[in-house]
C-alpha cells in the first residue's frame, strides 16, 4: 500500500530577533467622536472596546539598530500627527525615521484624531490625547526593542490576491472632483501581503 503525500508549501522565510508589546490607548469619553457627516453627536458618549496600539521591533542582529511597526486602531493620520507621533520613537532607531512604520487599523469606531478639528465639540481634548498616545506608544516601543534583543524569531511571508479590492474615487458626473463611491472603470490594488512573527523555542 502506497503512502498518501501531502503537498507542501514553503514560504519566504529568514531568522531575526524580535519583541512585541501593546497599549492601551483609549480616548476619553467626551472627545470628538464625528466620523459621519451623518452622525447625530459629535462627541464620545461611553466606551465600547478598548482602542490599542501594537508596536512590533525586529533586529537583524541582538546589537542591530531595530525596525519599528506600529499598528494603531485610528483611522487615518495627517503629517502633523503623525510627526508628533513618530517623534518620540526616533532615538530608539538612531534618528532614521525610515526605521519606523506606523499604520492604523482605520477603524471608524475610534474617532477623528486631527489637531485641525480643535474648534469642533470636544476638540480641545484631541491634543492632550494625541500627546499621551504618543507617550504611550513610546514607552511600549521601548519594551518591545528590549525584548527584540533577547529573543530570536522566524519571520514568514507570502504575497496573494483579494477580491475584495475596489476603486472608490468616482469621477463626479456635473463636477470636476472624485466622489466617494465604486468606480468600476478604475483599476484597484488587489495585492495582499501577510507575514507573521514566530518566536524560537530554542536560544540560538
Amino acid at each position: 500500500m502506497s503512502q498518501r503525500r501531502f503537498p507542501t508549501w514553503r514560504p519566504s522565510a529568514c531568522t531575526l530577533y524580535g519583541g512585541v508589546a501593546r497599549c492601551d490607548v483609549t480616548p476619553p469619553v467626551g472627545i470628538y467622536a464625528r466620523m459621519w457627516g451623518a452622525a447625530h453627536h459629535d462627541r464620545a458618549e461611553g466606551v465600547h472596546r478598548p482602542i490599542t496600539a501594537t508596536v512590533l521591533a525586529m533586529r537583524q542582529r541582538r546589537d542591530a539598530t531595530p525596525l519599528l511597526l506600529v499598528s494603531l486602531d485610528w483611522v487615518h493620520l495627517g503629517v502633523e500627527e503623525f510627526t508628533t507621533l513618530r517623534r518620540p520613537l526616533l532615538p530608539l532607531v538612531d534618528d532614521d525615521a525610515s526605521r519606523i512604520i506606523i499604520a492604523c487599523t482605520h477603524t471608524h469606531a475610534a474617532g477623528l484624531m486631527s489637531f485641525e478639528r480643535a474648534d469642533q465639540p470636544g476638540g480641545e481634548m484631541i491634543a492632550p490625547y494625541i500627546a499621551s498616545t504618543a507617550a504611550r506608544i513610546a514607552e511600549a516601543a521601548r519594551l518591545a526593542s528590549a525584548h527584540s534583543a533577547e529573543q530570536p524569531c522566524t519571520l514568514t511571508w507570502s504575497v496573494g490576491r483579494c477580491s475584495l479590492a475596489a476603486n472608490r474615487d468616482l469621477p463626479s458626473p456635473t463636477e470636476p472632483r472624485d466622489l466617494c463611491g465604486f468606480n468600476p472603470d478604475a483599476p484597484a490594488d488587489d495585492t495582499l501581503l501577510v507575514g507573521r512573527v514566530t518566536a524560537d523555542r530554542q536560544q540560538r
